[in-house]
């Protein structure tokens, strides 16, 4: 597909194909099941995009140059994944979830993510949110993901930073940031949620008031 702007919907089914490129502007949005075989290819080049909406699934590999749009999705592929380029995807605080991918392969290359909130709150002691499933990468190949923010991603409506990382089950994970003074305050039983919500939102304007 070459500089088009297109849905999978509009299309014949997409199965059975060896491989598809998106190139030289092309954006197209994936809605239902693309099979490129086991050993085949989604290229996206560096001036194109991929939309994932529900129900959008990759069988085979996926080398990504440009850009992919998640936003609360998932999006699944059976191969590896190789990459040099972006991915956009949101997350839900509240229900410590988030849009991201399902990778059945390795992991090679450097993917940089931006994450958008959909400005819930987190619970006063926040598990992990799982953002980039891999369970059989490859440690010994280089790949990554990494925020465009750095260390710590700052989530609208959260009060609490998140520390986002590969951690020993090959997953890449939010992990709130819990600090001292914070965790303190979930013994205090005699404030109420939203007093320890406002404590939090508090001191956190009080850090940044000093960097």
């Amino acid at each position: 597909f070459d500089g088009l702007v297109l849905t999978s919907d509009a299309l014949p089914p997409l199965q059975g194909w060896e491989t598809v490129s998106l190139r030289s502007g092309t954006i197209f949005t994936l809605t239902a099941p693309l099979d490129v075989t086991d050993a085949g290819l989604l290229s996206i080049d560096s001036d194109s995009q991929l939309f994932v909406e529900l129900g959008a699934r990759l069988t085979g590999n996926l080398s990504n140059a440009g850009r992919i749009i998640t936003g609360n999705n998932r999006f699944e592929m059976s191969g590896n994944y190789s990459a040099g380029s972006d991915l956009l995807l949101t997350v839900s605080p509240a229900s410590l979830s988030s849009g991201g991918l399902d990778i059945g392969g390795d992991v090679t290359g450097t993917t940089t993510v931006t994450f958008g909130s959909d400005g819930t709150e987190a619970p006063l002691q926040p598990e992990s949110i799982l953002v980039i499933s891999a369970p059989n990468d490859n440690r010994g190949t280089a790949g990554n993901f990494t925020s465009t923010s750095g260390d710590l991603v700052r989530l609208n409506g959260s009060a609490l930073p998140w520390l986002f990382n590969q951690h020993a089950d090959n997953n890449w994970y939010l992990t709130a940031a819990v600090l001292p003074e914070v965790g303190g305050l979930a013994i205090l039983s005699d404030i109420s949620r939203s007093d320890m919500r406002e404590a939090t939102h508090l001191l956190f304007d009080r850090l940044s008031a000093v960097r």
